[in-house]
């Protein structure tokens, strides 16, 4: 028997169906569950890093394994990555390379969630830097909407 905490070999299971469906006409979900990862990833570490400048391991113990110097270059590594891979996906998704438009967008986001999570410790809560953070609503509404033109006009 197999190890399978999350059970996600099951296929029966409403969120492994989520997961492991394919993008619309597309024959590579694997980019699409890699940007929802790497997205996973680069918000828990996000987490980490804030919660470091917020009280450090005096507030949090299980924060000792942790160093801003390396969280700052997963933070980046990820970033990139994510970037790489949604570039990827915009490229081989659909048959129309309008979406290849978006990468700036997604782009521009991460860097923008960087600096303020450097320069004023937000990250805690991804929902409210989210919602709070003009830039990055504003963001997230462009893209939103050239996603889908570009899938409408492709």
């Amino acid at each position: 028997m197999d190890f399978d905490p999350l059970g996600l070999a099951d296929p029966r299971q409403p969120h492994v169906q989520l997961i492991w469906r394919k993008a619309p006409d597309s024959g590579h979900p694997s980019h699409v569950r890699g940007v929802g990862l790497l997205l996973a990833l680069f918000l828990a570490l996000a987490k980490r890093r804030a919660e470091l400048g917020l009280g450090g391991v005096g507030a949090r113990p299980a924060l000792a394994g942790y160093s801003a110097g390396v969280l700052d270059r997963l933070l980046e590594v990820v970033a990139g990555t994510t970037v790489v891979v949604y570039s990827a996906y915009t490229v081989a998704a659909y048959d129309s390379l309008l979406l290849v438009a978006t990468v700036p967008l997604v782009a521009f986001g991460l860097v923008r969630y960087l600096r303020l999570l450097r320069t004023q410790g937000l990250g805690e809560e991804p929902e409210a830097v989210l919602v709070t953070d003009l830039p990055i609503l504003a963001t997230v509404a462009v893209w939103a909407a050239a996603c889908a033109a570009a899938v409408g006009l492709g």
